[in-house]
């Protein structure tokens, strides 16, 4: 598997142990050793009072990059009707969901991603931060050109969104 990001039903479903077992830890050490207590509330208050701060500036700071991005792509696409409007690539579902675009993952599924993008012929892929066409074999059939590039989200892995326009190649130049 290419793409490693996980759903947060992957690691939630832990949240509620995880939240009985400070709440038992806590009132046990209320009644054995007060001072462990005390320390282990206020660390609960701390992690409380950071994730309230961190909530205020998700809501007072709103960013639409991602948003932007894709209705800025989804304008691309339509702008080159030649092109087939099909997109793959890993956060493309994203995008279909916000524009209508069609989309195949490139990161999930039990087919092989050459064949099917010599059957599906996409016009379009979508790319985090920089691309590696050796890493990617099932795209050599095509020619990239770089359309747009966007600044859409702040994780490491993927801070810019890449847009390719895939040319087919010649059949005798590959």
């Amino acid at each position: 598997m290419r793409q490693e990001d996980f759903a947060p039903r992957y690691f939630l479903v832990m949240l509620a142990p995880l939240v009985w077992i400070v709440t038992l830890t806590f009132w046990e050490l209320m009644s054995h050793a007060k001072k462990t207590a005390a320390l282990l509330l206020v660390a609960m208050a701390a992690s409380a009072g950071a994730n309230v701060a961190m909530i205020r500036q998700f809501l007072t700071n709103r960013d639409y990059d991602f948003h932007d991005a894709a209705f800025s792509i989804r304008d691309i696409v339509r702008s080159h009707p030649e092109q087939k409007p099909l997109i793959i690539g890993a956060s493309g579902p994203q995008l279909s969901l916000m524009t209508g675009i069609p989309s195949i993952n490139d990161g999930y599924g039990t087919e092989d991603l050459a064949e099917k993008t010599l059957r599906f012929q996409p016009g379009w892929y979508l790319a985090w931060n920089d691309l590696n066409q050796q890493n990617d074999p099932f795209l050599s059939p095509f020619r990239l050109e770089k359309m747009a590039s966007y600044p859409a989200l702040d994780d490491d892995d993927r801070t810019t969104l890449i847009l390719y326009k895939l040319v087919p190649r010649a059949a005798n130049s590959q």
